[in-house]
């Protein structure tokens, strides 16, 4: 069935599929499960929509609330918003309990929770599990790295997007499992690899562009298993190693004349019409190693996926931005990950916590929490207030029936209410 999109008014198909997948995501509650209505905005409006609560690369110096020490921030001093330092953060000099208050079945949710946000602390930048890494952000299980974004499990990488299990790699983007690479673009597996994209398991090269295993290249393209080649011509072990040390990367003059080669080889070479390699079923584009994900990109390990954009080790996920790690069950969140299962409409929720609604900041094995913001370790929460089970259970079930009285149940965070500026988000740098 077509739709029109009530935000920018474009046509969108809901599929029997997506109704499925939606009746098959739907939250419960105690005995009950609730429906998840069918989206009333495009994928693109709603991708737009949790991109606007994604904070990345606007960074400030302000004061930490809790400790009066000079940090940055994602959250800047003129801000309405507190800030903690991650450590004092995570430390136990305060509690999110004690600004949990009762909900008002007489105002709408989303006003009740922009007021908790704005009273509870907030981490200052978004991270966990690091060690010396105090100028990153989206990072996580790190050490020793510096201006990394969107990274988990490296250690001594500078200046990188979106890289996973590196050491040593400085000015790289989409790379994982390699080490000592410079400049490389969606390239896995490497060591040594300096100038290039689109590779796998090459070794001491330069200047690669969608080469497998090769070994000792320079300035090749679509080569496969090669050795001692320059601009696709095979060499000797001999000439190879002559031609290179003829070859300064120091010389501006010498990279450029090897960057126009090399750039003159790729135009030659043919270009796949879709990136990714062991997948079945899928659409979208840059997917490996994933089944039956649809209008996807970004994803690596995936499974029973739709409408996720960067998302790794995820099973049954739709409408979901950034993370997975193990992640099952997740519908309409954003920065979500590390063992976790059951989130729908949430941000910034990780480190195996499950079953929430509407949460923000909620960490370490939180659960069963339903419109809470930086709660650790919390369990049968209502707006960061303690609850026996029984009285969770009764009382999320009315206000599911409030929200779906004022319209809210089934979207995520309005961006109106975003503790960021929309024109440091995600959303002004791919939408506008």
């Amino acid at each position: 069935m077509h739709r029109s999109c009530s935000n920018c008014a474009a046509n969108f198909e809901i599929t029997p599929d997506d109704l499925a997948f939606l009746q098959k995501l739907s939250p419960q509650i105690g005995e009950r499960t609730f429906a998840l209505p069918e989206p009333t905005i495009c994928p693109d409006c709603r991708l737009q929509r949790r991109m606007s609560w994604r904070m990345e690369r606007c960074l400030y110096f302000r004061t930490c609330d809790a400790t009066g020490k000079k940090i940055l921030s994602v959250i800047s001093l003129e801000s309405p918003f507190k800030a903690f330092y991650h450590e004092a953060w995570y430390g136990d000099t305060w509690n999110a309990l004690d600004y949990g208050r009762p909900y008002d079945f007489s105002r709408p949710f989303f006003e009740q929770f922009a007021e908790l946000m704005r009273q509870v602390p907030l981490l200052a930048l978004s991270i966990t599990n690091v060690q010396n890494c105090d100028y990153v952000n989206q990072v996580g299980f790190s050490k020793n790295c510096y201006l990394i974004i969107e990274a988990d499990y490296d250690q001594d990488c500078l200046y990188g997007y979106r890289i996973f299990y590196n050491k040593n790699c400085v000015d790289v983007l989409e790379v994982m499992h390699s080490e000592r690479c410079y400049e490389c673009i969606d390239c896995a597996k490497c060591y040594n690899l300096r100038f290039s994209q689109q590779c796998t398991q090459c070794v001491d090269s330069l200047f690669l562009y969608d080469c497998r295993s090769c070994t000792g290249c320079f300035g090749c393209v679509g080569m496969r298993q090669a050795q001692h080649c320059m601009f696709n011509q095979q060499l000797s072990k001999e000439q190879y190693e002559s031609h290179l040390k003829s070859f300064d990367p120091c010389n501006p003059a010498h990279m450029n004349a090897a960057r126009a080669q090399f750039e003159a080889l790729k135009l030659k070479h043919p270009r796949k019409a879709f990136i990714g390699e062991q997948n079945e079923n899928v659409t979208g584009n840059y997917i490996d190693e994933s089944k039956d994900c649809s209008s996807s990109f970004g994803l690596r390990g995936c499974r029973d996926c739709r409408h996720c954009l960067y998302v790794r080790e995820a099973k049954d996920c739709m409408d979901y931005l950034v993370w997975g790690d193990r992640a099952e069950r997740i519908y309409d969140c954003e920065c979500c990950g590390h063992n976790i299962q059951n989130l729908h409409f949430c941000c910034d929720c990780w480190d195996g916590s499950h079953d929430l609604l509407y949460c923000f900041q909620c960490v370490l094995n939180a659960s069963n929490c339903f419109g809470c913001v930086g709660l650790q370790k919390g369990k049968y929460c209502i707006l960061n207030k303690q609850y026996a089970q029984e009285e969770y259970e009764a009382l999320v079930p009315k206000i599911i029936g409030h929200m779906q009285k004022s319209g809210e149940w089934g979207s995520f965070f309005p961006t109106t209410i975003s503790p960021y500026a929309y024109n440091e988000t995600a959303a002004q740098e791919n939408f506008d």
